[in-house]
């Protein structure tokens, strides 16, 4: 395991950022300092660029600047279990900080081809004091990833915060937290591993997750888990069909419709499910919504 300074990117790093970043982690700015973390993207093969950087605590230092970071990447070469680090930028001092630097490092890992963003699961934490379901459990857990490589995980106090999936799913970055603690906040892996569906696996849990919550009236965490469950597994077309149930509850018509779309041209069945569910009721005039289920109708006839 690297030093804290050895992490990933910061959401408020000066200077240029990814066009592509995907924000993993974030800190808030505190009497005791704080880290912030930013999976960049993925390279070729099992290879992911990443910056960390960790602040210190307010009037320790000028603001804005980090006392100890790193910006590089991860490999797992062929025919090798465990990751290799290459550190194109990395400093532990605010007074070694430059500017320039840190934008010179940013555009030589793109240079090197980290220009593929993949697929980001963010992992809801648990809820105090109650006991989780099994949907719940399987995503706190790393069963799902059948490992290519032993790998040691981080201890007890770091929990499963979130999974970043190479293209082909094959390659996982993967990133724990102890949210009890502002500085040394996070630990990683980059890990190969032999089961290339646990995207699915995972979009699965999260919308049986979500279901389980809207059912108890959490409508609020229920619309957090499908709307992870459908931006991590896209072609999931049940993860689209109940993330757009869930933006209609929450009055997000314009993008309930969006989901609702892409669910019914994958499979018709949803735009008939559509029409009898009782969240799309403030939908049942809308001449969008009226069209798209006629569509859908009309190709499901043909399909027969």
């Amino acid at each position: 395991m690297a030093p804290v300074f050895l992490l990933l990117l910061a959401l408020a790093v000066p200077g240029r950022t990814y066009e592509t970043a995907q924000l993993v982690g974030g800190g808030t700015r505190t009497a005791t300092g704080y880290d912030e973390l930013l999976f960049a993207n993925w390279g070729r093969g099992c290879s992911a660029a990443l910056r960390y950087f960790s602040y210190a605590p307010t009037g320790e230092t000028m603001e804005g600047l980090p006392v100890t970071w790193g910006i590089g990447s991860l490999t797992i070469h062929p025919g090798e279990p465990r990751p290799r680090e290459d550190w194109v930028y990395k400093g532990i001092t605010s007074k070694a900080w430059e500017t320039w630097r840190a934008d010179d490092a940013a555009a030589a890992l793109k240079k090197k081809g980290y220009l593929v963003p993949g697929r980001a699961e963010r992992v809801s934490p648990p809820q105090p004091g109650k006991a989780p379901s099994p949907e719940e459990a399987l995503l706190l857990s790393t069963g799902a990833f059948q490992l290519a490589d032993p790998v040691r995980w981080p201890a007890a106090n770091y929990r499963l915060d979130a999974v970043h999936y190479s293209p082909l799913s094959t390659c996982l970055f993967v990133v724990f937290r102890d949210t009890h603690t502002p500085t040394d906040t996070y630990r990683y892996r980059l890990i190969r591993i032999q089961n290339p569906g646990v995207r699915r696996v995972r979009a699965r849990a999260h919308v049986s997750h979500g279901l389980l919550l809207y059912q108890d009236g959490d409508i609020y965490r229920a619309l957090e888990e499908l709307s992870t469950a459908a931006s991590m597994d896209p072609d999931y077309s049940v993860a689209r069909y109940h993330h757009a149930v869930l933006l209609a509850t929450h009055g997000r018509i314009e993008e309930a419709l969006s989901e609702l779309k892409i669910a019914a041209a994958r499979d018709p069945q949803y735009a008939k499910k559509a029409g009898d569910a009782v969240e799309f009721r403030p939908l049942y005039r809308d001449q969008r919504f009226k069209a798209l289920l006629k569509s859908s109708k009309a190709r499901a006839k043909e399909k027969k």
